[in-house]
């Protein structure tokens, strides 16, 4: 650290070679290079690794470093310690692959090659089971050109496990619903069908294609009943109660048959998203009143 003649200071560099007169050392001849931005620079590069290593240390989630041949060349101890029981010394130098299930290996390779943003895999813990994380990366390298990825792991346990849940709920409620003797359908917004039961395409003799390539509630309802059914959905979709009637429903090949529609709301996120509805053939029902009205008015002019 070196002073100029106005007082302010700055970092050199000093490089002295003896100067010999006679055999004799008189003197010295120095070059000064000036470093002080190298320095500051220096010290900012140190400032700044220091900040990252404290807010890694501190991190809630797995931090990991690892370089072109999987093996891992930094994680935050702290974390892994906690979430998984590994210490850096069970880690560093470990290729990072093994501690993936062995389904899900092609995946990350896979991943790496294409340079992925984030993926879901499972990683094994220190006591050998494994747990479900979310994984982020960055790509980068080094002074030297040396490429490392750097991967920011979370735990997504919970959420894989409630998700697996909501299928075993919607597979028991589709087992339900297809066992039933009932129509069973929902539709959006637009009326479009999102979902029917094994029985729909027994009633209204529509094919399993025919409801996959796409249906509207339109599709099914009389021309005459179509203003009255749509004031009614609009009700269901604000959230209003309609009380359920019989009308003539329409099948793929014209015929009609009498139903009753019994429907509400389907919720999502506290928002309405759409309708399911359970429809009762009541056809007999209605053709057995007629007839005793008939019935009746034949007796009643005797």
């Amino acid at each position: 650290n070196l002073k100029r003649k106005d007082g302010t200071s700055f970092f050199a560099n000093v490089y002295a070679n003896r100067i010999f007169k006679d055999n004799r050392v008189i003197g010295a001849r120095c070059i000064i290079h000036d470093i002080t931005e190298m320095k500051i620079t220096q010290e900012k590069i140190i400032e700044s690794e220091e900040k990252y290593r404290v807010l890694s240390e501190n991190a809630q989630d797995l931090i990991t470093v690892v370089d072109n041949h999987f093996k891992i060349d930094y994680i935050n101890e702290k974390a892994h310690k906690r979430l998984m029981g590994y210490s850096s010394e069970d880690l560093l130098g470990k290729k990072a692959l093994d501690l993936i299930h062995p389904d899900d290996r092609e995946l990350v390779i896979k991943a790496l090659k294409d340079r992925y943003k984030s993926i879901e895999v499972r990683i094994r813990k220190n006591d050998g089971k494994y747990v479900w994380m979310e994984t982020t990366a960055d790509y980068y390298k080094n002074p030297d050109g040396k490429n490392y990825v750097l991967t920011i792991a979370r735990d997504i346990s919970d959420r894989k496990e409630a998700a697996q849940k909501l299928i075993e709920s919607e597979k028991k409620y589709k087992e339900l619903a297809n066992s039933l003797p009932e129509v069973i359908f929902e539709i959006d917004l637009n009326f479009n069908l999102v979902y029917t039961n094994a029985i729909a395409s027994k009633i209204f003799g529509y094919s399993h294609e025919d409801f996959k390539k796409g249906l509207n509630a339109n599709d099914f309802i009389l021309e005459e009943d179509r203003d009255e059914v749509i004031r009614n959905l609009n009700l269901i979709f604000r959230g209003k109660t309609v009380d359920p009637g019989i009308m003539q429903l329409r099948k793929k090949d014209g015929t009609l048959f009498y139903g009753t529609i019994n429907a509400t709301p389907i919720y999502k996120d506290s928002k309405i998203v759409g309708m399911r509805s359970i429809i009762h053939d009541v056809t007999e029902m209605v053709e057995a009143e007629q007839r005793i009205k008939e019935s009746e008015e034949q007796f009643r002019t005797i």
